[in-house]
């Protein structure tokens, strides 16, 4: 995979000054190799390129961090949560960040096991204020984070998203 690799590095460095980017972000987990490659290729060839930054990011990190009303949890439900085999206590922590209720019979039960109206339905009655509590605590934490890698808006900023789906 090296000449692959390789080529496609070169590339994104040619891409990245035909387009005057100041910052690549080198999305986790897939961008780890990419970014320390990128980085030894620049400093070894003395390339003129924009700085690398390895960014901490996931679906759910990006989700949870966008979450600020109802329409935003109804389409995490819609898109995130039907591909999951798990109990509704496990999905609620793993999609929204909240456990469920001590005495929620129905967080016991596969997300499957209700109708995709009753889900949401569901979810929005006994969870809505708590998930959008934790989102705004998450997204204060990630906005945190994200000025801490002194990335400006007058920045012109590309992302390097490899082995992705492209969701994130």
């Amino acid at each position: 995979f090296g000449p692959l690799v390789l080529g496609y590095m070169l590339w994104l460095v040619k891409m990245a000054q035909k387009n005057k980017i100041d910052k690549l972000l080198f999305f986790a987990r897939d961008g780890y190799i990419l970014e320390k490659i990128y980085h030894k290729l620049v400093y070894q060839y003395g390339l003129k390129s924009p700085q690398g930054i390895y960014f901490l990011i996931s679906r759910r990190a990006a989700s949870i961090s966008s979450l600020k009303k109802k329409e935003d949890i109804e389409f995490i439900v819609n898109t995130l949560c039907k591909a999951k085999k798990l109990k509704i206590n496990q999905l609620l922590f793993q999609a929204f960040g909240v456990r469920a209720k001590p005495d929620d019979l129905i967080a016991k039960k596969f997300y499957y096991e209700l109708s995709e109206e009753e889900f949401i339905d569901y979810i929005l009655i006994n969870y809505q204020d708590m998930i959008l509590r934790n989102a705004e605590q998450e997204r204060i934490q990630y906005l945190n984070y994200i000025n801490s890698l002194s990335i400006h808006k007058r920045d012109n900023v590309g992302v390097v998203n490899f082995v992705s789906r492209g969701v994130t």
